[in-house]
């Protein structure tokens, strides 16, 4: 049976008269007495645990690791128990600066150089003992006689040793090479957003191991957990101490149990306060007011009052995030999928457009409700269902579907007759409307159509149809959503199939600029680059920030109808050094393209101002598409560290179709919209590395 490590300390002290007391103070008090129970203990928490609650400065070497297979003293001074501790696992100690040091004993600290190849384990062993001049090292008669390789020169002989024994599956113990017992055992463990009870499922896997987990702690949230090459003991314990719980041995089992954190008892009498202050105030009452929330949670205000009667603060905790699917850990909350939160809903003949608003609305999700279904009647009771269960029961209620496009969830009528990819419940991403259907006239003569462009940018086409009589929403997707009359929007989709038209691709060019950079020291040469592609009349090369090795900023910009652009002017900062070129592309009769601009680079150094070197260089050339031209070249020499720069620019035309792929995805995308329209929505990336979508609850505790 494995015993946990326990250190009890008796105190000692003697009932003394008033005078013998003060004949005593010039005396040195006794030592608090110590007493050891180790078995399979991991050396270094050994020596933690020792020095624990004394007044003394120690360090351990590196070096230094590995287990105690059984040490067992009683009522030893403190000196005592130290040389014992030290003894048993092979170390020593020596003070310096007020400092205990403690590091690897001889012989484990001799130095040794080998090179063995394929030479069985007690050879290697023997080799090693005689190089080092330790003759109790051995090898245990269960281990098998292996054969090893080996090369090293000048390591202490603890390191060669525990490096051939792991190549049989054994371990150093004491100065004995054996087969590790299920504590001493070496694992790896990543982890990242875990429960507890599958982070210690992790640890312990292989173990044959007796363990149990609270069934309170199992759902504890684990941030991450990164163990290489550690013993079990040593992993299960940052587990442990990561998560607030603790282990305790009963007959031959370890438990996993709640730490006095999670076991304090709480309780809440609150009304008309917003969520995260209701968190606030149970962390303030369970004594960890520091705990962190993370900005996505709900914050709605309460209508009910909770109950003041006192539970465990776990309990409470895990009440209040439960019915939002949040989750918790050892100092911090955090919301859950909002698709997963438990709701309760009591709606009667109430427009599905309103409906799905009082569903959806503050949980950062994004959705669209055609108007052909937004009068639709729903009768719906639901109770503590998830949201996802919710939103597909109400739209089957009401006959309609939906399809999730570029993020959105857009909700439709379902098909006349039959259609690919449909679901009465909307079906998730796959589902589609009745494709190439023409759109539905409403009563007010309205209509909506998503239309998806091929050749130019969506929110660029936004305002060529403006006119008051239209809504118009671009996507990141580079769709429009267009809703109005029926012939307002046959309209505008004429003018979109005349401006998003291939014809239209000979007119530009996309422009690849390279800016480079060679900088000739005494210490050699050393080449910086950078790269930029744009579309548009006239375009920026990356400047070439060369402390941070990257590009400084990159411009872009589109052709219009009149040839105008931007101008983008260049930056320049002190300590820093780059190169910026402007160029505007065009397309000569013979199919070449010509560039013109103006280049520049620039260089400061030193405290400030610095010493600077700047020039201008003008830029004239052409070139075939696809084929690569210098447009600008220059080189300079600066007396400061005698350094010689060579700067170059080229660029690559391109001509012909062009996609405006959709831009990466940022904290918040979507645009706010009337009913049908979008919600505002987006994942923001949380403190403890995971993106979390907003949240709200009416499930659990009253009213939040």
């Amino acid at each position: 049976m494995k015993r946990n490590l326990a250190f009890s300390l008796v105190l000692l002290a003697a009932l003394l008269s008033l005078a013998a007391f003060a004949a005593a103070a010039e005396q040195p008090s006794k030592e608090s007495l110590v007493s050891l129970d180790l078995k399979d203990t991991d050396v270094r928490q050994a020596i933690d645990a020792l020095f624990r609650g004394r007044n003394l400065n120690y360090s351990i070497s590196q070096d230094v690791e590995g287990t105690i297979p059984s040490l067992a003293i009683s009522n030893v001074p403190f000196e005592t128990a130290l040389n014992s501790l030290l003894k048993t696992a092979g170390l020593t100690s020596r003070s310096e600066n007020s400092v205990i040091m403690i590091a690897v004993a001889r012989p484990w600290s001799n130095k040794v150089t080998v090179n063995f190849k394929d030479m069985p384990l007690r050879d290697a062993v023997t080799l090693l003992s005689k190089k080092a001049n330790a003759p109790d090292l051995g090898v245990a008669s269960d281990v098998p006689n292996v054969k090893v390789t080996y090369a090293a020169t000048d390591v202490p002989l603890i390191r060669a040793v525990r490096a051939i024994a792991t190549q049989s599956g054994a371990a150093l113990v004491g100065s004995l090479v054996r087969i590790p017992g299920p504590w001493e055992q070496a694992v790896d463990v990543e982890l990242k957003d875990a429960s507890l009870g599958s982070a210690v499922d992790a640890v312990m896997k292989g173990a044959k191991l007796d363990y149990s987990i609270d069934p309170d702690a199992v759902e504890i949230s684990v941030a991450s957990l990164a163990c290489k090459r550690v013993t079990r003991r040593t992993a299960l314990d940052s587990l442990l101490k990561s998560t607030g719980t603790q282990m305790q041995m009963e007959n031959g089992v370890a438990k996993i149990v709640l730490g006095p954190v999670w076991t304090k008892k709480v309780a809440l009498n609150v009304k008309d306060m917003k969520f995260q202050d209701v968190l606030r105030e149970l962390f303030k009452q369970a004594g960890v007011p520091n705990w962190k929330i993370d900005p996505n949670m709900p914050n709605t205000e309460t209508t009910g009052t909770t109950s003041n009667a006192e539970v465990e603060f776990i309990t409470m905790l895990s009440g209040l995030m439960k019915p939002m699917a949040g989750k918790f850990g050892y100092g911090f909350v955090a919301a859950g999928d909002p698709w997963q939160r438990v709701i309760s809903m009591d709606i009667k003949d109430a427009p599905l457009s309103e409906a799905i608003g009082t569903l959806l609305n503050g949980l950062g999700i994004s959705y669209t409700v055609d108007p052909a279904v937004q009068q639709l009647k729903v009768t719906a009771v639901l109770k503590n269902v998830t949201l996802d269960a919710g939103f597909k029961q109400m739209l089957k209620a009401a006959g309609a579907v939906y399809r999730v496009d570029g993020g959105v969830y857009a909700i439709g009528p379902k098909p006349a007759g039959p259609s690919e990819h449909i679901s009465d419940a909307g079906g998730g991403g796959d589902a589609a409307f009745a494709p190439a259907a023409p759109p539905t006239a409403q009563r007010d003569g309205s209509v909506t159509r998503i239309v998806e462009l091929r050749y130019v940018s969506a929110a660029d086409v936004v305002p060529l149809l403006a006119n008051g009589k239209l809504s118009v929403q671009s996507t990141s997707s580079n769709k429009l959503i267009i809703s109005g009359s029926e012939q307002s929007v046959a309209d505008a989709i004429a003018t979109i199939q005349a401006v998003d038209d291939e014809g239209a691709l000979a007119r530009t060019i996309r422009l690849k600029m390279t800016a480079k950079v060679t900088v000739q020291t005494a210490k050699g040469p050393k080449t910086y680059e950078a790269s930029t592609e744009s579309v548009g009349a006239e375009q920026t090369a990356s400047l070439l920030n060369l402390e941070s090795r990257a590009p400084y900023r990159t411009s872009y910009s589109t052709l219009t109808k009149e040839g105008k652009a931007i101008k983008q002017e260049s930056l320049n900062f002190t300590h820093t050094k780059m190169v910026d070129a402007t160029l505007v592309p065009t397309i000569g009769p013979d199919g070449r393209v010509g560039l013109a601009g103006r280049g520049h680079f620039s260089f400061r150094f030193g405290p400030e101002p610095g010493t600077e070197l700047s020039k201008d260089f003008d830029i004239a050339a052409s070139a075939a598409p696809g084929k690569p031209v210098v447009v600008a070249a220059g080189s300079a020499t600066l007396d400061v560290g005698k350094a010689e720069f060579t700067v170059s620019v080229t660029a690559t035309p391109e001509l012909g179709r062009v996609h405006y792929a959709p831009p990466p995805s940022s904290a918040n995308s979507g645009l706010q919209g009337a009913p049908g329209g979008y919600g505002n929505f987006g994942n923001a990336e949380s403190n403890y590395g995971r993106s979390y979508g907003q949240t709200t609850s009416t499930g659990g505790y009253r009213g939040w």
